[in-house]
């Protein structure tokens, strides 16, 4: 992904989002609500690599070295700095916003689950989509 026009990112954000391919179907989605093109490509490429990471471990055993490393990967945006650029993914996406919540109800354990109900500031989860 390229974040040249975001040099000021906190490092947590550009460590998570690393060298992420971009998700342009969502970032087109969010800009088309009005949001700042680079914003879009922050927000969306968390939002993007959560969904993927969700997605690649619910193909994966539950045992696997790969899923957990995939799930902590999800569980990695659940703390700021990058929890605020999900919740803004989730904002400007909010069809697939709900349906990263749904995938992340199915694939993580319900203690994981309540992480990102608490990184989300939601009540719980059920209510959210």
């Amino acid at each position: 992904m390229a974040l040249a026009v975001c040099e000021r990112l906190p490092p947590a954000i550009t460590a998570f989002l690393g060298s992420s391919p971009a998700f342009p179907a969502l970032v087109e989605k969010a800009t088309a609500r009005g949001l700042p093109g680079h914003v879009a490509q922050v927000a969306c490429g968390v939002l993007g690599k959560v969904i993927k990471s969700l997605d690649d471990a619910g193909k994966l055993p539950k045992t696997s070295y790969g899923r957990a490393k995939l799930l902590e990967t999800a569980l990695e945006a659940c703390r700021e700095p990058v929890a605020s650029a999900l919740r803004v993914g989730m904002a400007a996406c909010p069809v697939d916003g709900r349906a990263m919540l749904r995938l992340w109800t199915h694939v993580c354990e319900p203690g994981e689950q309540r992480a990102m109900v608490d990184a989300l500031k939601m009540q719980n989860i059920e209510n959210s989509y």
